[in-house]
């Protein structure tokens, strides 16, 4: 069993949802399942990670999840935009999980979109208390918090 983890990854100091999906990746590692790490932007990652131009993005760290071998049945998990969503949703996989952040609540994203990911995912993690509030008022799901429940991931 591994994780498969469709995350965006810009640049994070110009992207928050970037930024939250790298902390989430973080506590992915720490589960101590082999994590595959796949980007919703792939060309972008793979430029950073051969170093030609450094690690700007501050993914680096991570440059290792690209070749994890993918062997097995994978729990499939995915951090970014709405359109990732329902684009990396896996209906073969063990599990398909949900990462959200405060960029995915924005005012600009319809409340009917975000009904619709969390009903599709079989679980939602978000990184505290507060946004989870948040997503059960918008949605009726109570979503796990990651820092504390990641590790019932495994």
């Amino acid at each position: 069993m591994f994780i498969r983890y469709f995350a965006c990854t810009d640049n994070v100091d110009e992207s928050e949802l970037s930024r939250a999906a790298l902390v989430y990746c973080d506590q992915l590692v720490a589960t101590g399942m082999p994590v595959r790490l796949v980007s919703t932007r792939v060309a972008e990652l793979q430029f950073d990670m051969r170093k030609r131009a450094g690690d700007r993005r501050g993914w680096g760290r991570h440059r290792n999840l690209l070749v994890t071998p993918m062997e097995g049945a994978c729990i499939n998990v995915v951090c970014g935009e709405p359109l990732d969503w329902s684009r990396f949703h896996t209906p073969g996989a063990h599990r398909n999980v949900l990462l959200l952040a405060n960029p995915n609540l924005a005012e600009s994203i319809p409340q009917s979109v975000i009904m619709a990911a969390v009903a599709q995912y079989s679980e939602t993690y978000v990184p505290d208390g507060e946004l989870a509030d948040v997503v059960f008022r918008v949605t009726n799901h109570r979503p796990f918090v990651a820092s504390s429940d990641m590790m019932t991931m495994t």
